[in-house]
């Protein structure tokens, strides 16, 4: 496997994944996978007014997917993804806007044929920012600073960085973090396992377990789908590979739950190899900020609460404080001006 870096200046018109008005390479490097170094690609922006300290703004996004179709960087006007893409290129604006170098990494994965994607795993993601920061840095400006962003499967991607950062990061924030829990502590300590909480779920609400498996699958050679995987489930992790998240999403319309395993299904290796990455063990460099929309019901807000205490005990200061007026996404569109205000403190 080739380990040069290649970088393709495009159009912006042609990536509208990127923040308009800059430089806009697409870039392939190379980056630690779950099971080893592999190519990875994603977007790199220059403003045409760079801040003079050369500072990178880093962006770890939101779940679009598993599939090389997947890949922010590969986005185009009408593909399926779309229904995020805009939301975040809208936020980023405002980084290129003030000077920042933009980065962003697609993920293990998601633009790759060769290479299948990982989800949720801790180290995986955590190389595929902080390789792209070291490349986007060596380029354009050597010894800069970066702030570290995230959200949703970018704000644990974002965490997860912070644990072993690049050189010179400055800050981190996680915007509505997720975590590897498939069952949270107090659930499994009443017995209650994966399948018991997929039975729960119907349509719309099914549609990360497909993706979750296969991640698991493609990222830990432990985990065999014949533990646990019905024909009906097979057949959703092969479509999770194959699709972006809105189209997963169309897959799962009518499907239980339920109808994913077998009825004898054995999860424990998977589970074990989940919680094994999961937030609480983690320990994120600061400055850290952790945001979350008060209404928000995609994620567990008291569970990322009682991470943050388990971090507190151990010595980790964090900066805990909840978006108004605000849904999963909105978090996101809502919460830059309380970014920007808290960064200033850390980079000016």
């Amino acid at each position: 496997m080739p380990t040069s870096t290649e970088w393709t200046q495009i159009p912006d018109s042609e990536a509208p994944a990127a923040p308009r008005g800059g430089t806009v390479y697409r870039v392939r490097y190379t980056a630690e996978g779950a099971r080893g170094p592999v190519p990875m690609t994603g977007l790199v922006t220059v403003p045409p007014a760079p801040r003079d300290d050369g500072t990178i703004a880093s962006w770890a996004h939101g779940t679009t997917g598993l599939s090389t179709s997947s890949a922010p960087s590969l986005y185009k006007e009408g593909d399926p993804i779309g229904r995020y893409i805009p939301h975040w290129t809208a936020y980023l604006q405002h980084w290129l806007d003030a000077g920042f170098i933009v980065t962003q990494p697609d993920y293990e994965g998601l633009g790759v044929d060769e290479v299948p994607g990982t989800y949720m795993h801790r180290a995986s993601l955590a190389s595929s920012i902080n390789r792209l920061v070291e490349e986007a840095a060596a380029r354009f400006s050597p010894g800069a600073r970066w702030v570290n962003v995230g959200f949703s499967q970018g704000g644990y991607a974002a965490l997860a960085a912070s644990d072993s950062p690049a050189d010179n990061l400055a800050a981190t924030i996680a915007i509505a973090p997720g975590d590897t829990e498939l069952v949270n502590k107090n659930l499994r300590l009443m017995g209650i396992r994966p399948v018991d909480v997929a039975k729960m779920l119907k349509g719309k609400g099914v549609r990360f377990f497909p993706i979750v498996m296969a991640g698991a699958i493609n990222a830990f050679e432990e985990v065999d789908p014949a533990d646990f995987a019905s024909e009906r489930g097979a057949e959703l992790i092969e479509k999770a590979q194959q699709l972006s998240l809105p189209e997963l999403t169309d897959e799962v319309e009518g499907v239980s739950g339920g109808e994913l395993f077998i009825s004898k299904a054995n999860t424990k290796t998977m589970q074990d190899l989940l919680d094994a990455q999961r937030l609480e063990l983690m320990a994120p460099q600061g400055p850290l900020l952790i945001l979350t929309g008060d209404n928000d019901t995609t994620i567990n807000r008291e569970a990322v609460k009682a991470t943050i205490a388990t971090w507190e005990a151990k010595g980790i200061t964090v900066d805990y404080r909840e978006v108004p007026d605000s849904d999963h996404n909105g978090s996101v569109r809502n919460s830059f001006d309380i970014q920007a205000e808290w960064v200033r403190q850390y980079v000016g």
